[in-house]
């Protein structure tokens, strides 16, 4: 059997900036660089990208065997032998058969002093690994109905125009080649417990042709 990774990470809140913008002052966003949207008179604020993918490989193993191009991946065993975040996962479920989309759930309570939880799912698939139809799980209203019941509305609002900057941005190849990047509009409903939300994630999709993978975040 080949494996191959498609690892998803969700960490940025996103920004947009118009010509007399301003940078949000997050500590990933301090590149002070943007590249123009599909929108007209829109850009998008980009992050360092050393500093946002040092994160997902603290919380991922799978991304760090992707961007480290670690050769002959055997599984969840070797991603976390490479794994020196020294973060304490706790198990909260794990299916004992192995089978499923989804075969483990963990999670830190109080991720990095900050208060708030992080959840990690873990799964194996057979089949052709295109990264962009799991893209579509999460970004396409349709699909996304199919296994999130608080969802209202999700759609890209701020898609980047150009690629080929983003890559240059980001350091291309070392994280991989962009095969989208932008910013992401998410609205969900309300219940008994929370309100509403809205919420812009800014997005993106990196390949790594070598080893097959792809980097969801």
């Amino acid at each position: 059997m080949t494996w191959r990774l498609i690892t998803v990470a969700v960490l940025l809140r996103a920004s947009i900036v118009s010509a007399l913008g301003t940078m949000p002052s997050t500590s990933v966003f301090t590149s002070k660089k943007f590249v123009p949207s599909k929108v007209n008179d829109v850009g998008i604020s980009c992050p360092d990208f050393h500093k946002a993918f040092d994160q997902i490989q603290t919380v991922s193993p799978l991304a760090k065997v992707a961007i480290k191009g670690e050769e002959g991946y055997t599984g969840f065993k070797m991603a976390d032998a490479l794994d020196t975040s020294g973060l304490k996962w706790k198990t909260i479920e794990r299916n004992s058969n192995g089978r499923g989309a989804c075969t483990t759930i963990e999670k830190i309570e109080d991720y990095k002093g900050l208060g708030v939880p992080i959840v990690r799912f873990r799964g194996s698939l057979e089949g052709p690994c295109i990264g962009e139809r799991f893209a579509q799980m999460i970004m396409n209203l349709e699909a996304r109905k199919r296994w999130d019941v608080q969802i209202s509305n999700v759609y890209e609002a701020y898609p980047a125009n150009d690629l080929d900057a983003v890559n240059i941005l980001s350091g291309a190849p070392e994280y991989g080649e962009s095969a989208r990047f932008g910013i992401g509009y998410c609205r969900t409903k309300s219940n008994v417990i929370v309100s509403p939300r809205e919420q812009l994630t800014l997005c993106g999709i990196q390949e790594f042709q070598k080893q097959g993978s792809t980097l969801i975040w």
